[in-house]
């Protein structure tokens, strides 16, 4: 019975653990025209995640500054998931295209990486 009792108080533990972690997720919302970018993030500060979106929307530059510090040490990665939603992009049904990306940046320099998760054609506009 205590075994029992252990399990159930341990299983309760975790579980409100999991829970305070995920409400910790903040959402940011970038919109321009028909591109619509979320970065789900714990962390990320606003000069950071006006890094991501434009590295999402321009791309790679192909040069990376690493400083002292990550060169001795590595990174210090922080992570975070982003979706882009290009809305009207099939002239059928359905309309529009969601891309999901795992995104990692370091905190000390530039490098910054995203690693596409899945691309699927979603049905958000009417029109």
């Amino acid at each position: 019975m205590k075994k029992i009792i252990s399990v159930v108080l341990l299983l309760s533990l975790c579980l409100s653990f999991a829970i305070n972690a995920e409400g910790n997720l903040k959402t940011y919302t970038y919109v321009d025209g028909d591109i619509e970018i979320q970065i789900q993030h714990t962390n990320f500060t606003d000069e950071e995640l006006d890094r991501i979106v434009d590295y999402l929307l321009n791309g790679d530059d192909g040069a990376t500054t690493y400083n002292l510090i990550c060169t001795l040490f590595g990174h210090k990665i922080e992570a975070g998931i982003a979706s882009i939603t290009h809305h009207h992009v099939y002239p059928t049904y359905p309309y529009c295209e969601i891309t999901y990306y795992y995104i990692e940046m370091c905190e000390r320099c530039d490098y910054e990486t995203s690693t596409i998760e899945s691309v699927e054609r979603i049905g958000c506009c009417t029109d």
